[in-house]
């Protein structure tokens, strides 16, 4: 077969224009068409709603604040709606899955419902993976006939379900079949940065390999960190072979060069989220990963090869559900369904095969270019699994970072590639049944038809479980009802007023849901509003996020109700779900006790809603100027963590360094403050004397040992960032904690208390006079 990077069977060399303008046009035109009827009737879409989310519940809730960010501001890491009042600030959570935001964007341009814009973009990664698919398997020479089956079952794998809208990021999988097509190129020895000999020099821009190969990984790079990872380390094995098998330095440059060209669109995608930490300290509270999460995430084959979560046949449903209930480390339910566990468990067998006869030369025949490729794949599936498997190379990738946990995510990239090994073993089984029997002329195309009608309609009943069609009134009645709600409210409070969410959740990912309710329900109220401003979604781990949790630690109900009026909010808003109901009774009693009856209260019962009107009206004996300085000091508190603390395991880079514990203390404001810092303390290897280093160089020493006890220290904190170090001063040394210890100093319950405002609502506070 000629060396063309592009050249899809051994068929005579053809340019991709003047494929695209024939038969292959065609073909991805029938692909697309095919998925999207197949998906139509997956989701039942003649029932769905376009201006509400498919799902409205969990991660979809952040993905559509989100989108509706992208809509009203152009981009999604700053939204003044969100963590009033100083708005939510996304950086914190360092990320290169761009892409959809840009879809976003751009959509947001022509269309302003947010709900339109995700469950679009949702579903145009059904036809948009198809087509990819079907790309790839035409790259390794896979038939058109069952290259078209298999591209659609790729689409609508079950991880595609899944993941659904709540990890639409992990579910627009769409780029991983081209840049596993830069990795197969390279794996193959073949160009990947040539340019094209066309007599257009524009037109070659946009045909040659190299362009291909930028515009793959650049899309990969910019779609999801997971994904492209774990392209850059398809791609160094690539690479390494080519070398070690063959000698080819220039294929092996080659790989480095396109290793090192995703590593940097991710690092450029990530660049306002690295200056933006940089410039105001790093936050380590925004999203928390331990390294033992790796194993926790990993993938297992038994998972890979049963069926699917909620299969529709009651047995292998129950066989699933079995497994999942007895067996260890569920992680996220990976399966590939049957059609792709055949190839997948041929690759194994195939590469099992390829090492126990590596030394018995090659033999070449009709078919040695399909079965070069499948050798090729095979070896790609084994690697792939070999890194994503519990105990496998994951492992040892989380030594140096936990970032990367969930490693079971990697069953789409297999799918992909045992995908292509079913089609091209279907492929060499036809081939050698012509050769055989000498079928009669057109048979051969007939067979290859019916074969990819009956894989397509199989693989289409394994892998569309029927649970998973969305509950699309459900849906939409919750939706309503929150509408309802928020516009009640509008009616209620000034047009950009702030309201106040109680209770504090911190957010993002604060497992478990607490009552069914997740964290991303403070996200809920904002969907349905264009003016309000809430409280909710500041992200953790900075004292202007934190505010609220913090003052609520501190301060009465009433306290806090009087408090926020002076901070400018105007209304307070109870989720009577996200407490116990003890708590939320209790909370509703003291908020009606200060600001009088609620004025609105959702008809099922979870939302209470009063204003602070009341709070003014019933002040006497105060100024203005010192009720906002009270309000200011409430939102502007000073944020005390401890570290380090390694409970669920250490990085391979820190086992090694010195046991440095203290406290972090974050001053958001441009004065000292005088806090109360409180928090309870041992020391596990026996008795000892610590010494605390303030701020400002004095020191203090106290005595502890095995048994926890309260401590108080009075600590004047200047602004911006500072430390209080801990040091041994008498005692057994402390040993540097390993995996799953948090360190021989327990430190926990920490308060950090402002003295002055304390002091201050104490005065203020029992001046109120209730006005009903």
């Amino acid at each position: 077969m000629p060396n063309q990077p592009f050249a899809t069977d051994p068929s005579p060399r053809r340019t991709m224009r003047q494929r695209i303008a024939g038969r292959e046009f065609y073909f991805y035109l029938l692909v697309g068409a095919v998925t999207i009827f197949v998906t139509w009737m997956a989701y039942d879409l003649w029932k769905i709603n376009w201006y509400i989310p498919i799902n409205y519940e969990g991660d979809a809730v952040l993905i559509a604040s989100h989108i509706k960010t992208d809509i009203e501001t152009g981009w999604y890491e700053s939204q003044s709606l969100l963590g009033a009042p100083f708005g939510q600030v996304y950086h914190d959570w360092k990320s290169a899955d761009n892409l959809h935001h840009i879809f976003a964007s751009v959509m947001g341009t022509f269309i302003h419902s947010f709900g339109v814009v995700m469950n679009l973009y949702f579903l145009l990664g059904f036809p948009l993976a198809a087509l990819t698919a079907a790309w790839f398997l035409r790259l390794i020479g896979v038939s058109r006939a069952i290259a078209l089956a298999l591209a659609v079952l790729y689409a609508i794998a079950p991880y595609h379900f899944i993941r659904g809208e709540n990890h639409m990021w992990l579910s627009a999988y769409y780029p991983i079949p081209l840049a596993l097509g830069v990795v197969y190129l390279i794996a193959r020895g073949r160009p990947i940065w040539r340019a094209d000999n066309s007599p257009t020099r524009l037109v070659s821009w946009f045909t040659c390999p190299a362009a291909f190969t930028v515009f793959a990984l650049a899309l990969v790079g910019t779609a999801n960190s997971y994904y492209a990872f774990w392209i850059v380390l398809f791609i160094g094995v690539a690479g390494l072979f080519q070398l070690i098998n063959g000698r080819r330095w220039r294929s092996f440059v080659g790989a480095v060069a396109a290793g090192v060209f995703t590593v940097l669109v991710m690092l450029a995608n990530m660049l306002p989220d690295i200056i933006y930490s940089w410039q105001n300290g790093a936050n380590d509270a925004a999203v928390v990963r331990y390294p033992v999460e790796a194993e926790l995430y990993a993938l297992k084959i038994a998972q890979l090869i049963l069926p699917q979560p909620g299969h529709r046949i009651p047995w292998l449903n129950e066989l699933r559900t079995y497994y999942e209930g007895t067996y260890p480390f569920p992680a996220e339910q990976p399966a590939l369904g049957f059609v792709a566990t055949f190839g997948f468990l041929v690759a194994l067998v195939l590469t099992l095969y390829a090492v126990l006869t590596w030394n018995r030369g090659r033999t070449a025949g009709r078919h040695s270019e399909l079965l070069a490729a499948l050798g090729v794949i095979s070896a790609l599936t084994m690697f792939g699994l070999l890194l994503a498997t519990l105990g496998g190379f994951s492992t040892l990738v989380s030594f140096f970072t936990s970032d990367l946990r969930g490693w079971n995510r990697m069953s789409i990239v297999l799918a992909m590639l045992s995908l292509g090994v079913t089609g091209l073993v279907i492929d060499l089984a036809l081939r050698s049944l012509d050769q055989r029997v000498s079928l009669r002329t057109g048979l051969l195309p007939t067979i290859s038809a019916a074969t990819a009608v009956l894989l397509l309609g199989g693989g289409y009943l394994d892998q569309v479980a029927p649970s998973r069609v969305p509950n699309y009134s459900a849906t939409k009645a919750a939706f309503d009802q929150d509408e309802a709600m928020v516009k009640a409210i509008e009616t209620i409070v000034p047009g950009e007023a702030m309201i106040f969410q109680l209770p504090y959740r911190k957010f993002p990912e604060t497992p478990p849901p607490r009552n069914n309710v997740w964290d991303t329900d403070q996200l809920k109220p904002y969907l349905h509003s264009d003016t309000l401003r809430w409280s909710g979604g500041g992200i953790k781990g900075r004292p202007t996020s934190e505010w609220s949790g913090i003052a609520a630690a501190e301060l009465t109900v009433s306290q806090l109700a009087t408090v926020a009026t002076f901070a400018g909010f105007a209304g307070i808003l109870v989720d009577q779900n996200s407490y116990e109901p003890d708590d939320a009774a209790a909370t509703v009693n003291s908020l009606t006790e200060t600001l009088g009856s609620p004025v609105y209260q959702s008809p099922e019962g979870r939302y209470v809603f009063f204003t602070t009107v009341s709070v003014t009206a019933g002040l006497a004996g105060t100024t203005s100027e010192e009720n906002a300085k009270l309000g200011a000091w409430m939102v502007t508190p000073v944020l005390a963590t401890f570290q380090p603390d390694a409970s669920q395991g250490y990085s391979a880079p820190l086992l090694g360094s010195t046991y440095e514990p203290g406290f972090t203390l974050d001053n958001p404001r441009d004065k000292p403050v005088d806090i109360a810092l409180t928090f309870h303390l041992s020391y596990r290897q026996g008795d000892a004397t610590l010494r605390f280093t303030y701020p400002d160089g004095s020191t203090t020493e106290l005595q502890t040992g095995v048994e926890s006890k309260s401590v108080t220290l009075n600590v004047t904190v200047p602004p911006g960032r500072s430390k209080i170090p801990l040091a041994v001063r008498d005692g057994a040394a402390p040993l540097s904690p390993v995996g799953g210890d948090s360190g021989p100093i327990q430190v926990g319950n920490i308060r950090a208390t402002d003295l002055e405002l304390m002091k201050a609502v104490e005065v203020v506070v029992p001046t109120l006079t209730t006005v009903q």
